[in-house]
């Protein structure tokens, strides 16, 4: 991490962000994986559409989202709709930030290792490539193997004869090797780049829990449970192999792209071999087994990142808590909406159904949205803007 982008994320960190409207491209890429995920989990308590729009949760989050990575993003987004009632989610989740909210180091170190999962258009993607890897297998597999021992077969023969017909029907399977190559080398290229970027969130995972192995504990704080750390170590140890393999494919790819003559001819002999679109299908073959892995450590690495963003915000309101839950009565006091750093905050304790009255813009509406839009950050984010909840 450069040091102008460090000294900017750490003067940044606990510091108000401005209220903007995201434009509706961005937040259509932003939501993508809370899409998939609400799809895939349609029994899950959510926030419904309409809510969500009348609460302004957009601007909500765009003030909660203090991310520097894709995954953070799209993940915080996700989770801010997500009702959950997991406790221990929420306890390993404050956990984190606590130990982030005191460990600037460590914050530090985090962000340069969450950095290279940019916020680039293609990466938002990821996710649905990820629950599409099946598909993302090279189509024409078969007809190249066929070209590829039609190709070794000739050549051996032309070898063994030297018969001017063979060495000529050795140079035409070439040269079809190499169109066919040639053609097929764009589209495997694309989806390689995505394949990039999901092992891009292979390294940044590795390289946190590197981090967390190296802090430890510092007195009664860590950043995760040990049975956490060891999930993620038997989750990266499976996937070492097509990270490598993908690593191999990327090098081979930008050597073709310096302009060297001799590399761009060397990539095309050996590419009508059809090796690149064996080796790709093989990669695609094994992520597609290890998708469970992958799409864990997408969620591990957009964790860190959210859980940084959250402790940077809750640092910038000063005044906040964290929600106690119980069934059989509602306290809240101070209460202020998300969206008013100055406002007064409010008090109010119901036991049962209650009717609030006033005159017009009393302050009912701006009092009612307070409430909901509280209601849904304590349950999804374990944070509200009041002393007491």
């Amino acid at each position: 991490m450069e040091r102008k982008q460090r000294e900017k994320l750490r003067n940044a960190y606990g510091c108000a962000r401005e209220q903007k409207n995201l434009e509706p491209e961005r937040l259509k890429e932003i939501r993508i994986y809370y899409d998939l995920r609400k799809e895939a989990h349609p029994d899950e308590d959510w926030v419904d559409e309409v809510t969500w729009q009348d609460l302004d949760m957009d601007r909500i989050f765009e003030t909660i989202n203090h991310t520097v990575s894709f995954a953070g993003e799209q993940l915080l987004y996700s989770e801010l709709h997500h009702l959950s009632k997991c406790d221990a989610e929420q306890k390993n989740r404050d956990q984190m930030m606590q130990f982030f909210d005191s460990h600037p180091e460590a914050r530090e170190k985090a962000w340069g290792y969450l950095l290279p999962l940019k916020k680039e258009t293609v990466n938002y993607y990821i996710p649905e490539y990820m629950s599409l890897l099946e598909m993302q297998r090279f189509p024409l597999l078969k007809f190249c193997l066929g070209l590829l021992i039609s190709l070794l077969t000739l050549t051996a023969a032309a070898l063994l004869m030297r018969h001017p017909l063979v060495i000529g029907a050795a140079a035409a399977n070439l040269l079809v090797n190499i169109v066919v190559y040639a053609f097929g080398k764009m589209r495997y290229e694309v989806f390689l780049s995505s394949m990039g970027s999901l092992i891009q969130i292979v390294r940044t995972a590795k390289a946190i829990l590197e981090m967390q192995n190296e802090t430890g504990k510092d007195g009664d704080v860590s950043m995760m449970d040990d049975s956490d750390i060891q999930d993620i170590s038997d989750r990266l140890k499976g996937l070492e192999k097509v990270s490598r393999m993908v690593a191999n494919m990327e090098r081979k790819k930008y050597a073709g792209m310096t302009g060297d003559i001799f590399a761009l001819v060397s990539d095309y002999l050996i590419g009508a071999l059809m090796w690149d679109f064996i080796t790709y299908d093989r990669i695609a073959r094994l992520m597609k087994n290890r998708q469970d892995d992958l799409m864990f450590l997408f969620r591990f690495a957009g964790e860190v990142d959210m859980c940084l963003a959250v402790a940077s915000w809750r640092r910038s309101l000063g005044n906040y808590c964290m929600p106690e839950f119980d069934c059989d009565h509602f306290i809240m006091e101070e209460i202020r909406h998300p969206l008013m750093n100055q406002a007064v905050g409010n008090s109010l304790e119901m036991r049962k159904n209650i009717l609030i009255t006033g005159s017009n813009a009393s302050g009912k509406s701006t009092f009612i949205k307070a409430a909901a839009s509280n209601l849904i950050l304590g349950q999804t984010i374990h944070t509200c803007t009041a002393k007491r909840w």
